[in-house]
């Protein structure tokens, strides 16, 4: 069988020391908020198919906008170290939801901050690895002095605003969380962990439910891999044919990415595991 295309990407952009993460699931299109599923508890995914009655509404009701993103530049782009930026924006981002999604995205980019010696190393590789080298040098600089409270804060603002609705925010929490998670200090934290899995995958669904293509495919990713949910074949292919309508995306790679999963259901059906 194909191997599955599915994939997402985090691209870091340095620039002056400054950092800014995107998350890039697939799709460059925004959907229009439209309710095309349900979720019926944290980390459980519903099939898109059900109407708003079906939902627990009537078919009169009209669903609130989510709130909406608005970047913060002097969070995200800034060559400050990400301390005093922490310093400086923490209160404002207990009251702006776009605030706490930035200040959230920054801190979680620490994770990936490494000893001197790993910087050493690198620069005794080929060009590539030298430029690798500077870019976690970067890092390492800007994130200087950020603590394991300043990770659970990042955390914890990621929740913050994914439960607000503010949509981006319920599909990047589950990236934010295992940024964080990775960290060697909440290895064995299993109730923050499990927690983590309930409520990312909660959001997920939340978002998909609104219409996000973003999130459909997440889901469809995970239930693929068999990440943070039970893997599923056949609700990988629902959530990526739900990302594909919504997203309008008919490219190529998007198009072997269905047949793929078109496959592992079929397999599935047959009681062979691809």
């Amino acid at each position: 069988m194909k191997k599955l295309l599915l994939a997402t990407t985090i691209v870091t952009t340095v620039a002056a020391g400054a950092f800014l993460t995107v998350l890039r699931t697939g799709s460059s299109e925004r959907a229009e908020d439209r309710g095309t599923g349900e979720a019926t508890r944290a980390g459980e995914a519903v099939p898109l198919a059900g109407s708003v009655a079906e939902a627990g509404g009537s078919p009169s009701s009209t669903p609130a906008l989510p709130p909406v993103y608005t970047p913060n530049p002097a969070i995200i782009e800034s060559s400050t170290p990400i301390p005093e930026r922490i310093h400086e924006f923490r209160d404002r981002a207990r009251k702006d939801q776009s605030a706490a999604l930035d200040l959230a995205r920054t801190i979680a980019l620490c994770s990936a901050a490494t000893s001197d010696e790993e910087v050493d190393e690198l620069l005794e590789g080929d060009l590539s690895s030298a430029r690798a080298a500077e870019y976690q040098h970067a890092i390492n600089e800007s994130c200087s002095g950020i603590s394991d409270d300043d990770f659970l804060l990042a955390l914890e603002l990621a929740d913050q605003a994914a439960a607000s609705g503010l949509p981006e925010a319920m599909v990047e929490y589950e990236n934010i969380g295992a940024q964080v998670l990775s960290r060697d200090a909440f290895a064995l934290d299993g109730k923050r962990i499990l927690d983590y899995q309930n409520k990312a995958t909660g959001y997920l669904a939340r978002a998909a439910q609104l219409g996000n293509p973003n999130a459909m495919y997440r889901l469809s990713v995970l239930y693929t891999d068999g990440h943070l949910v039970p893997r599923d074949p056949h609700r990988a292919l629902e959530y990526y044919r739900a990302y594909l309508k919504t997203s309008g995306n008919n490219s190529r790679l998007a198009l072997e990415n269905l047949a793929a999963l078109e496959e592992a259901a079929s397999a599935a059906n047959n009681g062979n595991r691809p």
